[in-house]
């Protein structure tokens, strides 16, 4: 994969044209160089995981976390985010990247809302098919990162290099929305 400079979309390296601006590919390099960018990343994970792996069976526990992790995908996608990894029972969502837009922290706000009540939805499901019932905690935090690679030829994906996003996941339940852009979407929405 390589980057745009110009948009900063990931491209296939076979790509001649950039799929997010259509703008040649010829003389880019291999591998996206560092940007400083403004993005906003969502923490979600569930609640009581480990308490909900010992009461389902293994073959239970994988259907029920993979409708929990398809329905956080779809939603987050619904907001033009990316599903960056998935991790234990979390998922981490980028907005800003691979392509940075104006209304990052307010598309990651709503796709937050949005989590949660897809799962809303999704329980509705689960509690008549394996009577449990999921809770999540989501945290959403909008600040300036480095995006590059760690190692070009052998991971060439973006990285982020900062110590913010870390905080967001560790912060109690009612301060959530941390930074001014994130609480000032979350307002909105509200």
């Amino acid at each position: 994969m390589r980057g745009c400079a110009a948009c900063g979309e990931s491209n296939p390296a076979r790509a001649r044209f950039c799929l997010g601006c259509g703008r040649p590919l010829e003389d880019e390099p291999a591998a996206a160089p560092e940007l400083r960018r403004s993005i906003s990343i969502i923490f979600a994970d569930l609640v009581g995981s480990t308490a909900l792996g010992e009461s389902l069976d293994a073959e239970a526990l994988r259907d029920v976390t993979g409708r929990y992790f398809e329905t956080m995908r779809a939603a987050v996608e619904r907001h033009e985010g990316t599903v960056e990894k998935f991790i234990g029972d979390a998922v981490v969502a980028l907005f800003g990247v691979p392509r940075v837009r104006e209304d990052d922290a307010l598309r990651a706000v709503r796709a937050a809302a949005d989590m949660r009540a897809s799962l809303t939805a999704l329980n509705d499901e689960l509690q008549e098919d394996f009577a449990v019932t999921l809770q999540i905690r989501v945290g959403v935090n909008t600040g300036e990162v480095i995006i590059g690679s760690i190692a070009p030829a052998a991971r060439p994906r973006p990285v982020m290099r900062s110590t913010w996003p870390r905080g967001s996941s560790r912060q109690p339940a009612p301060a959530r929305c941390c930074s001014a852009a994130a609480h000032t979407a979350w307002s909105e929405t509200r």
